[in-house]
């Protein structure tokens, strides 16, 4: 990772310290082919987008990499996160962005900093079934979240809902393993 990369890290937490924002994400540059990017583009944000249609067009206003592993969170953010919501054990960036949507909107202010191009080296994630895996965990969290947001709402037809865009996210997941084979097998073969 070169110098500027890493100085452009320190301005994660400066931002959530200094009150310029309640959650700052780092955002990585990354090849638009590149696995971790596919994932985000048609299973992350398909997915998003059919569990939460206004909340994925407000996140995706903000971000590209909503999954960021570079982030800093205010304390009052967090302390609603643990005490007041359930706390998920993975894809937490996720569930934070939609803790701080209302809508298209941000209730919550959320800055995004550009750290610059970092290559990811090849490793064995970059493989079809890790993507799955991934793209399955992100499934999970969403239809979870989605479920105990409706139920608290006390929506009568919930279970109905829940149906329609469950048949339709596994249409997307579907979708997304076609794309991440086509895309593993054309990195295999150059």
């Amino acid at each position: 990772i070169c110098k500027e990369v890493l100085e452009k890290f320190e301005e994660i937490p400066v931002s959530v310290s200094s009150g310029q924002s309640d959650l700052c994400l780092g955002e990585i540059s990354i090849p638009a082919s590149s696995p971790k990017q596919l994932i985000d583009t048609y299973g992350t944000y398909g997915l998003l987008y059919n569990w939460f249609p206004l909340e994925a067009y407000g996140i995706h206003n903000i971000t590209d990499k909503p999954r960021s592993e570079f982030f800093a969170i205010n304390a009052d953010y967090l302390r609603m996160l643990l005490i007041e919501k359930r706390w998920y054990a993975y894809e937490q960036t996720i569930v934070i962005l939609l803790e701080g949507m209302k809508g298209k909107k941000p209730m919550k202010k959320i800055k995004k900093i550009d750290l610059g191009k970092i290559i990811d080296a090849p490793y064995s994630h970059n493989s079809l079934e890790s993507a799955m895996q991934q793209v399955e965990r992100m499934e999970r969290v969403l239809k979870l979240y989605w479920r105990e947001y409706h139920k608290e709402q006390n929506e009568l037809d919930w279970p109905e809902k829940f149906r329609q865009l469950d048949l339709q996210s596994e249409q997307i997941r579907s979708a997304a393993m076609v794309i991440f084979q086509h895309a593993i097998d054309k990195q295999q073969h150059n």
